[in-house]
């Protein structure tokens, strides 16, 4: 949240733009906390919510991108993007493999 208060501090960007770039990041990281958590579900292990964390990241920082300004205004956006298509991927993924266990007896804990 420190990056949209200094570019409001700093006059890049109004109190609205603040507001909506600050409301993105927060869901952005509820969004990886669970994904994260459905991830350390289905395998049991950290090993792939870590991996998947340094895949995000590698990807957002790889697609960086520097307006006339200098600044990368769109970067809330495009990690929120990003995020959100992983974390669909995942969730689907997870409901699917949970219909499975449900469905042979098992439970999935």
């Amino acid at each position: 949240m420190i990056g949209p208060v200094r570019n409001y501090v700093d006059g890049i960007s109004s109190m609205g733009e603040t507001a909506a770039n600050i409301l993105m990041l927060i869901s952005t990281s509820a969004l990886v906390g669970f994904e994260f958590a459905m991830l350390t579900k289905l395998t049991g292990s950290l090993s792939m919510a870590m991996g998947d964390h340094f895949v995000n990241n590698t990807i957002v920082n790889i697609l960086h991108v520097v307006s006339l300004s200098g600044a990368d205004e769109l970067m809330v956006v495009r990690i929120t993007i990003a995020q959100a298509v992983s974390f669909f991927a995942v969730f689907f993924f997870y409901i699917q493999n949970k219909r499975k266990l449900d469905c042979d007896g098992r439970h999935f804990v």
